[in-house]
């Protein structure tokens, strides 16, 4: 079922497929902020449309891992490394409602029932329209009694161009990124970071909006995809969202906010120190970003 909200100057098409954000466009300007291009392409290639949860996010080393003593097994849905990745809850019906705002979207699952994940759990997404744009409140709650291992990310995927007659060359992304990290051939992580690495070769923190891309970048703080106008797309996150995935091609570019790093368990350095949360028996935690058109 679909859902349409109009507020504050903007405009947004929600689903309760993944309780997921679509749409989203400035009125005054025409500017079409995310990529979506209809159900079909959608349902062929979901993480690339709209705004797409990913819980748990990237990739697990053979979709297994021992939190406090407790082996936890994802099933493993890319077989080409052997991987678990990016759960499936971008792909499941949500329960939804409209607020004053905007919408409110809810899963909730039993001991086990999402892939086996072995804990009782409400995944809630709130959406909500103003003159500052789109916000996303996503409020986690562990029903099971025992502390559950919390991992997150958005797969947001913005359009390029995103003004009308506009071309893609007039873009630029700009963004705060402390270190990139380096991964092998097959996307898994080492233990190396770089600060010199292709994302900050191609300007500090800027490239063109068009080049190729894929990079886990560790910083905090927002990613602005920007016009030669002055106007941009802002993309901003709470401090729990200690690292970003970079990804680009031809028409999109992707802007992952994440909380923890990639395969954070199978790394030479505690999983905590990596981003890793822990959410405790009868506990919630809620997760801020906002998405609008600035100067």
């Amino acid at each position: 079922m679909e859902y349409f909200v109009e507020r504050g100057g903007y405009a947004a098409h929600f689903s309760a497929l993944g309780g997921c954000a679509l749409t989203l466009s400035h009125l005054a300007t025409g500017a079409s902020l995310l990529r979506y291009e209809g159900e079909e392409k959608r349902a062929a290639d979901p993480l690339l449309y709209g705004v797409p949860v990913l819980f748990p996010p990237n990739r697990i080393r053979g979709g297994e891992f021992v939190f406090e003593g407790r082996k936890y097994s994802f099933p493993v849905n890319e077989p080409s490394t052997g991987c678990h990745i990016h759960g499936a809850l971008y792909a499941l019906p949500f329960s939804a409602e409209y607020t004053a705002c905007g919408v409110r979207f809810c899963f909730r699952a039993e001991t086990g029932e999402y892939l086996g994940f072995p804990h009782a759990f409400t995944f809630e997404r709130e959406f909500s329209l103003g003159e500052d744009g789109l916000t996303e409140k996503t409020t986690v709650c562990n029903r099971s009694p025992s502390a559950m291992p919390l991992m997150l990310a958005y797969h947001t995927t913005f359009r390029i161009p995103f003004l009308p007659n506009t071309g893609k060359e007039e873009y630029r992304v700009r963004f705060a990124a402390e270190r990139e990290q380096v991964r092998g051939a097959d996307f898994l992580p080492t233990d190396e970071w770089r600060r010199d690495g292709r994302v900050r070769a191609l300007g500090l923190g800027e490239l063109p909006a068009d080049r190729p891309l894929s990079a886990l970048m560790e910083g905090r703080g927002e990613v602005r995809i920007e016009h030669g106008s002055g106007l941009a797309v802002s993309y901003a996150a709470d401090p729990s969202f200690r690292y970003r995935m970079l990804y680009a091609r031809e028409g999109l570019f992707v802007a992952e906010p994440q909380t923890c790093a990639i395969d954070c368990f199978h790394r030479s350095l505690p999983p905590e120190r990596l981003g890793l949360l822990r959410l405790p028996q009868g506990s919630a935690r809620t997760f801020l970003t906002k998405i609008s058109l600035t100067r």
